[in-house]
């Protein structure tokens, strides 16, 4: 007798339930329905007497074997997680408050959580700061952003600094955009 088991393979998102099932095959290759295997899994939480899967939140292209056993026969089906890229940026709005021409800003940060369950490297670039009103612009080369590039491990925060630079310009209030993004 040999055990099959459905789906196979199969890829899941973390967090995602699937029910598994289990046929036999006697020698004369007729299949017939098992239903008192026991389940169990390599990862991940699995009933051992329905078969179903909840799977784990474990970085993206892990591999999960789910076994089904009768007596000393087994059974197993492949799941693979998901790769899930997600960063979140938690400010929206930075203010520089008042700054002196020719001089640079204090630093300011945003924190970037990495909410996927794979390492992220974040790269962040500026537009021109534009006058309100019209009329100046400070060029994008003037926002001075440290830690663009870096790693964030799955499931943590990290810190994106950034300085502006005020050159000789009009003087007013100035908008712009960062956009943060995993690469």
């Amino acid at each position: 007798m040999s055990i099959r088991v459905v789906p196979n393979p199969v890829t899941l998102v973390p967090g995602a339930t699937q029910q598994f099932t289990a046929s036999g095959t006697d020698v004369g290759g007729n299949v017939f329905a098992l239903s008192d295997v026991v389940w169990s899994t390599s990862r991940g939480t699995i009933n051992e007497n329905t078969g179903v899967f909840i799977t784990p939140s474990v970085p993206g292209g892990t591999r999960i074997t789910i076994t089904a056993t009768k007596g000393s026969i087994n059974g197993t089906a492949e799941v693979t997680v998901s790769e899930i890229k997600s960063i979140n940026v938690t400010e929206t709005s930075i203010d520089y408050g008042t700054i002196q021409v020719g001089k640079d800003s204090s630093p300011q940060t945003v924190n970037v959580l990495n909410d996927g369950n794979l390492q992220e490297t974040i790269s962040a670039t500026s537009s021109d700061m534009t006058l309100k009103g019209g009329g100046s612009t400070i060029p994008s080369n003037n926002v001075v952003i440290t830690h663009s590039n870096q790693t964030i491990n799955a499931a943590e925060t990290d810190v994106v600094s950034l300085t502006l630079h005020v050159p000789a310009v009009v003087i007013g209030t100035y908008t712009g955009t960062v956009n943060i993004v995993a690469n």
